[in-house]
């Protein structure tokens, strides 16, 4: 028994004795900031703020972004590398980008990316990159030396005619006595290039929609009294998971006047908790339950307090497919 004790304390003793002979680790510094370093580092965006989708209006406006620096003495110039891929290639040609330029005491300036030149129904890939050691540090607590954004330039392509009906109106005159049936609308389907799947919906509510609603009223319900339209209305809807259609919050560009206060910008808005979503089957998109819901003015729709409209039913007929 004594011998059987006397080996298991000398097992125990073994990682003891050869930890005692290993050889303690040197932890070297590492290299020092050059001196006098500037520290530039450019502006922290989230994941949201770097996805950028632009319009064609819009492409020759530069994307801007803001550069720092922690050591404002002298004037500053900063050389940067750039990187553009269109997903399969590298195309950093395709964009200028402007220089990063201090003055004496100045903490902050701005770069600029020039994106006239890129394509639609691409999604590139932008990296701006200060990588020469005179100018960052690593060792800086505000340390980010590189800028990375991603930039699409929206384009549609005209599918064909579609049928757009919802129960906003439908709703609001029975809550004021006067039954209306949901009314169809002949509407402009486009589709959003290389996005398959995903629609605007164009002028659901113009001019004629809104006279062929009150035609079916009471001669008092005239078009200066209830409704107006303010401006033409545009609806997103990403359809391209058809169990899980997704509405984009969107002004209706309808101006309600009922009552001596009024409504202002009516507004559909999706589910705000992302938990209910329309369907697509049969070339219809259907939302109901709550998928999207009526806003005035940001806040939920209401003709009087015991009379809170905020959800809507919404079909849209898409475009038969040759």
């Amino acid at each position: 028994m004594k011998k059987i004790s006397k080996l298991l304390y000398a097992l125990t003793m073994l990682p003891l004795l050869f930890s005692s002979c290993e050889k303690e680790k040197i932890y070297a510094p590492g290299e020092p900031d050059v001196e006098n370093c500037p520290s530039v580092y450019f502006e922290t965006l989230s994941a949201k703020d770097a996805n950028f989708v632009v319009v064609p209006d819009d492409v020759d406006k530069p994307l801007t972004f803001q550069v720092f620096r922690e050591n404002t003495k002298g004037d500053l110039a900063v050389p940067i590398t750039i990187q553009v891929t269109d997903g399969k290639t590298e195309v950093s040609d395709i964009i200028s980008v402007s220089e990063i330029q201090f003055l004496d005491g100045q903490e902050a300036t701005t770069v600029s990316i020039n994106i006239s030149a890129l394509q639609s129904a691409i999604t590139y890939k932008i990296r701006l990159l200060i990588d020469n050691p005179e100018y960052y540090s690593i060792y800086s607590q505000k340390f980010n030396n590189e800028l990375n954004i991603s930039v699409a330039i929206e384009s549609w392509t005209e599918i064909g005619k579609g049928v757009y009906v919802d129960d906003l109106f439908a709703q609001i005159f029975v809550a004021l006595g006067a039954e209306v049936p949901a009314f169809p609308i002949e509407v402009t389907v486009l589709e959003k290039d290389g996005f398959p799947g995903v629609y605007k919906i164009v002028n659901a509510y113009d001019g004629a929609a809104i006279s062929a609603y009150l035609s079916l009223l009471d001669p008092g319900f005239t078009p200066e009294f209830c409704a107006q339209i303010a401006y033409p209305s545009e609806f997103i809807i990403d359809a391209s998971n058809p169990e899980k259609v997704v509405w984009n919050a969107a002004m209706t560009g309808v101006h309600f006047k009922y009552f001596l206060n009024g409504f202002g910008d009516v507004s559909f808005v999706p589910d705000p908790k992302g938990e209910i979503f329309g369907v697509l089957k049969d070339g219809k998109i259907l939302f109901t339950d709550g998928a999207v819901l009526t806003y005035d003015n940001g806040a939920p729709l209401e003709l009087h307090p015991d009379l809170p409209l905020p959800k809507v039913t919404i079909m849209v007929a898409l475009p038969a497919k040759e």
